[in-house]
């Protein structure tokens, strides 16, 4: 594979894997918010809050995979991961003045920054063909952080 193509492959597979879990936090909590109190969501709303929520994760994630396959190559830091995830997670907010949505973004941005990183942690130590479906997700992620890198040497710390 081509270097450029190999150095854009990493913060593409970030950004897909923030991507699932932004997406999968955000619908869980809207369809709590309907289950316990429907007549608080007018009609329309729904694919409003979609739309918006759709274009804050692609952007925060690609924010996030840019920055974290740049500064994670050889070792996958989760206090440095749960940083760049705030950091993320409130810049597209931030960039057209919505001050507001920090408080409630930098945290879900820190949770999965944290998340993606324990799994790429975690997938990176691991050896072996088998495991299933969630060490081949696990191992997608942990390449997002290391696809840049030349030769996969790898340091893990306990």
């Amino acid at each position: 594979m081509p270097p450029l193509e190999r150095r854009l492959l990493g913060p593409a597979r970030l950004t897909a894997a923030w991507f699932v879990l932004w997406a999968g936090f955000w619908t869980s909590f809207f369809v709590m918010i309907g289950l316990a109190d429907p007549g608080s969501i007018d009609p329309g709303e729904p694919e409003a809050i979609a739309r918006i929520f759709l274009w804050l994760g692609l952007a925060s994630g690609a924010i996030f995979g840019g920055v974290a396959s740049m500064t994670e190559r050889r070792r996958i830091h989760v206090l440095r991961c749960v940083l760049w995830g705030a950091l993320a997670a409130v810049a597209p907010p931030a960039m057209i003045g919505k001050w507001n949505q920090i408080l409630v973004l930098a945290p879900v941005g820190a949770a999965i920054g944290a998340a993606l990183a324990f799994v790429g942690r975690k997938a990176s130590g691991v050896a072996g063909e088998g495991g299933g479906g969630w060490l081949a997700a696990a191992r997608f992620v942990s390449n997002g952080f290391t696809a840049g890198a030349q030769g996969a040497d790898w340091e893990q710390s306990g």
